[in-house]
């Protein structure tokens, strides 16, 4: 019954949304931001069931975790790219199901893309696949199992530590949250976790900043 009234549900929408599609065009950006409404609804109401608490609640206060900034993602499919905002937690736990991290293509196309690809190349002579590094490509490994079975898929990447770089924030640091890899920032006087950062940072203290005498910026000129 449930099944029927949802249909009843859609075809209602269907009807007022069609009146504003008057070509193909028309129906491709209807069809891209639908999904990209349902796609982001569908993230935060995971989020919403990981943190325990729905947005605004206040559940959520001294709970321990909360909902962070979003980040751009880009998701490709036959209907073109689609530009979604990923919902994001604190404490960096949230692993949404939907679309997961590193997916760049929905899921039921994504196995289908990598086949695709690799019976093509296959059709031109490539008789084996040694390695293959796999780093954010989901549906990947499946794919090429199924068409070069002795592939070896290479370890994927964890994390990546940097220093506090400025050049090591904002898009790098959310380009590797989008492909599934942590970033963890160095702290600063740890030459055992960047030993010839620090060291240079130590030469140039002792055989130049030291040498100067000044109070300010100003003193420079």
């Amino acid at each position: 019954m449930s099944s029927v009234l949802d249909r009843k549900k859609l075809e209602e929408l269907a009807k007022e949304l069609a009146k504003d599609v008057k070509s193909q065009d028309d129906l491709s950006d209807l069809s891209r931001e639908f999904l990209k409404i349902t796609v982001e609804t569908a993230l935060n109401s995971e989020l919403d069931d990981h943190l325990g608490y729905p947005k605004h609640s206040p559940e959520g206060r001294g709970s321990g975790n909360s909902r962070h900034v979003h980040s751009p993602k880009t998701l490709k499919g036959d209907i073109g790219e689609v530009e979604i905002q990923n919902p994001r937690d604190r404490n960096g736990t949230f692993e949404p199901q939907l679309i997961r991290k590193g997916q760049t293509r929905l899921t039921k196309e994504g196995s289908k893309f990598w086949l695709s690809i690799l019976t093509e190349l296959q059709n031109r002579g490539a008789q084996d696949i040694f390695i293959a590094a796999v780093d954010g490509l989901s549906d990947f490994p499946e794919a090429i199992e199924s068409v070069f079975p002795k592939t070896r898929v290479q370890f994927r990447i964890h994390t990546v530590r940097t220093d506090n770089g400025h050049e090591f924030h904002a898009k790098f640091y959310w380009h590797l949250a989008d492909i599934g890899i942590n970033h963890v920032y160095i702290k600063p006087r740890s030459p055992h976790l960047n030993g010839k950062v620090e060291r240079s940072h130590s030469t140039d203290d002792q055989e130049f900043y030291q040498l100067l005498s000044y109070t300010d910026d100003v003193d420079l000129n």
